[in-house]
């Protein structure tokens, strides 16, 4: 949660220009008094903060700082009436800035003027948008953050899988550069360079626990790890010759030509240039996906404006569909496989026994063996030679299984399951999942039967209207023929 605490504005700007509305004021007439009256504010001592506000004051009547500190003073004696008499003042002033606005809306609110809280909080946000703390208290109250000029907003806007990609890479580069302030600067600049509409996203973010650019990464880099990790393969459609610069500029991109060698590990991407010299193949290769999107979008200055990047993304030491992402220097898209399963007898499995579109860490998926309390558990793994591949969790009778090494155990896997189904109360079913090379499998555990598989197979889609509109048809077309090869295999 972003710090609640009031805000102190410390800076001015300086126009003797003559213009209509409140006259301007020179900040360094008062830079001694505000000094001192911020350091006694500090120290606690607040009769003599008080007494220097009010001389900086009088300094220069038409500065909203001194005000918004004499507000601050009576924010913290809990004078609420008197803070807002002083915060309302000083929002009549030229320059008066966000702090102003925010703790204004904060005494308001105390005041039990929601409204006019919610009024100065909007103003506030307009003042620095990247500031956290009015985008929160808008969204606690469950209202949008508009800029200058907007209609009132009802619904945050979500961004999808590529657009998501594109901000943390781009926010991630420019704090590893130049680090984070507490704020959303690095995420406003991105929102305005793509014209995105940054109060609907700043609400979506807040709602998703991000109070800054430090945060975004924290949490978007934990929610997209799979794709940190995976495989990919597919095509860079660009002219060989603005492929070749293209190579020769970004150290992340290799390009085979001709015969030549590139080591792949020092890249984040590599690729062979066709016969034709009009795109390069992107064979199957484990690296970050989110980093090959960020890269794209780095080099389609250089390849033109029909370039574009066609790829299937398969988790590698996750569980979970195959994604395709067809990117173009002016639109994102993402087509996410759908599972389908089919028992080992040819028959279909109940619809419960087909897994959603969920990401789950290859060696960690939960598993419920119901009735086994821990020691007996424990006795029940070692018991079938899965230790180290399947560990006793928590709550009472959940266990942890390596989805990607169980299947190598021979019939110690098997004979587990059938175990745990004589567990399931009646009339009940425990599914279990795993992976074996490219091959993904869940078992139906049920008392008194024996254990059903299902394979699961990553199919096309039934709506696949993601892909309708700005996506060329021959890149479709492309981007159907990968999505038909066969899956790499696992971690």
């Amino acid at each position: 949660m972003a710090d609640q605490k009031p805000r102190m504005q410390v800076v001015g700007r300086l126009d003797v220009s003559k213009e209509a509305g409140p006259p301007r004021w020179d900040p360094e007439t008062n830079d001694a008094a505000l000094s001192e009256a911020a350091q006694a504010f500090q120290a606690g001592e607040l009769d003599s903060a008080a007494a220097a506000f009010t001389r900086a004051h009088e300094q220069s009547i038409h500065d909203p700082r001194p005000l918004g500190g004499l507000a601050l003073v009576a924010m913290q004696r809990k004078d609420w009436k008197a803070a807002a008499e002083h915060g309302r003042i000083a929002s009549t002033k030229r320059d008066a800035g966000y702090e102003i606005y925010y703790n204004l809306g904060f005494c308001f609110l105390q005041l039990g003027k929601r409204d006019d809280a919610l009024l100065a909080w909007q103003i506030a946000f307009q003042k620095d948008p990247t500031q956290p703390h009015a985008i929160h208290q808008l969204v606690s109250n469950g209202r949008i953050p508009r800029l200058e000029g907007q209609q009132e907003l009802t619904d945050p806007q979500p961004l999808d899988t590529l657009s998501r990609l594109e901000l943390y890479d781009t926010v991630g580069r420019a704090v590893h550069h130049e680090g984070g302030d507490g704020t959303f600067k690095h995420t406003v600049e991105w929102a305005i360079a793509r014209g995105a509409p940054w109060g609907q996203i700043a609400a979506w973010l807040v709602g998703k626990g991000i109070h800054d650019d430090l945060s975004l990464i924290e949490i978007f880099s934990a929610v997209d790890a799979h794709l940190a990790d995976s495989w990919v393969a597919g095509f860079l459609v660009g002219g060989g010759a603005e492929l070749q610069k293209a190579a020769s500029i970004n150290e992340d991109f290799g390009l085979l030509v001709d015969g030549g060698s590139v080591n792949p590990k020092g890249k984040v991407l590599f690729a062979k240039l066709d016969a034709d010299s009009s795109r390069a193949v992107i064979p199957p290769q484990r690296t970050s996906a989110a980093h090959v999107v960020g890269l794209a979008q780095s080099i389609f200055p250089i390849l033109g404006p029909k370039s574009a990047l066609v790829i299937t993304v398969d988790p590698a030491t996750h569980l979970g569909p195959r994604r395709l992402w067809i990117v173009t220097p002016s639109s994102d898209n993402e087509l996410v496989g759908e599972w389908k399963g089919t028992l080992d007898d040819g028959g279909t499995p109940p619809p419960q026994a087909v897994p959603d579109d969920a990401i789950v860490p290859a060696d960690a998926v939960p598993l419920y063996v119901p009735n086994t309390e821990p020691a007996a558990l424990a006795a029940l793994i070692d018991e079938h030679g899965l230790a180290g591949v399947v560990t006793v969790g928590e709550p009472d009778g959940m266990v942890t299984v390596h989805a990607d090494r169980v299947g190598g155990v021979g019939d110690g896997w098997w004979s587990f399951l059938g175990a745990l189904s004589e567990r399931v109360p009646g009339g009940s079913a425990v599914l279990a999942r795993w992976r074996e090379g490219n091959k993904d499998y869940v078992a139906i555990c049920r008392k008194g039967a024996p254990v059903d598989r299902v394979k699961l197979t990553c199919g096309w889609p039934s709506d696949d209207s993601s892909l309708d509109g700005p996506v060329p048809m021959e890149l479709q077309f492309l981007g159907r023929a990968l999505f038909q090869g066969p899956r790499p295999k696992g971690g």
